[in-house]
């Protein structure tokens, strides 16, 4: 277990940072904040900072330049193509990840064992906390994590790469979501619910558990897009 809390770290302060640069906190060419100053901001260790910056040099978000630090690198034309949805892209979005949602959940309930639960578990309760504390940073950071937890379950590295995609191409609805103080907490239940679901490992209730929660995010989402038309 010490080892996945190790990882799950690691991936929460990368996504924290891809997200600053994907939202337009920083640009292309600009230099990151120095390990210190984000090892403050996201309230980690060093050595995480520097795994989480070696991650992102990898996708190509930034890049390391010795003694100097790191720089947002050019963004791609795929996280170009991403960050310009329309709400109508929104739709074709959520068109392609319900179903491959609902398959990762339906998957990972016949193979999960009691590890994939005990970590949903750690997820959820880490989000409650940053529920309480109105940190919609975190939250999205979590949630982001808990889909791929599921997504990594169903041990087809096809899927889980398509997760990933699929992630990374909704991080910016994600943003607009936990943005919100009306709608970031909308995930609590649904994730209960998966949870749930993944201890009883019943494909069904895992299905189900799913749909609604897609159900839900698509209808938080598209009105906080007509909010902001």
């Amino acid at each position: 277990m010490n080892r996945i809390e190790k990882v799950s770290v690691t991936d929460m302060a990368a996504s924290a940072i891809r997200n600053s640069i994907l939202n337009g906190e920083y640009k292309v060419g600009d230099k990151l904040a120095t390990e210190a100053k984000l090892c403050q901001q996201l309230n980690v260790s060093r050595t995480v900072v520097r795994e989480a910056l070696r991650i992102l040099a990898t996708e190509g978000y930034v890049r390391m330049v010795p003694g100097r630090g790191a720089f947002v690198a050019q963004i791609t034309e795929i996280d170009n193509y991403w960050a310009i949805f329309s709400p109508t892209s929104f739709k074709d979005l959520m068109d392609v990840r319900a179903p491959m949602e609902e398959l990762a959940a339906r998957l990972a309930a016949q193979r999960c064992g009691a590890e994939l639960t005990e970590r949903l578990e750690k997820n959820f309760a880490a989000f409650i906390a940053a529920n309480n504390a109105c940190d919609g940073q975190t939250l999205m950071c979590l949630d982001e994590q808990f889909h791929m937890i599921i997504f990594e379950a169903t041990g087809n590295e096809l899927l889980i790469n398509i997760g990933k995609l699929l992630t990374k191409a909704f991080n910016e609805y994600r943003y607009a979501s936990f943005n919100d103080d009306g709608t970031y907490s909308n995930a609590i239940e649904p994730h209960r619910r998966l949870i749930n679901a993944f201890r009883n490992q019943s494909e069904t209730e895992a299905v189900e558990a799913m749909h609604y929660h897609m159900i839900r995010a698509i209808e938080d989402i598209s009105t906080r897009i007509r909010t902001d038309e």
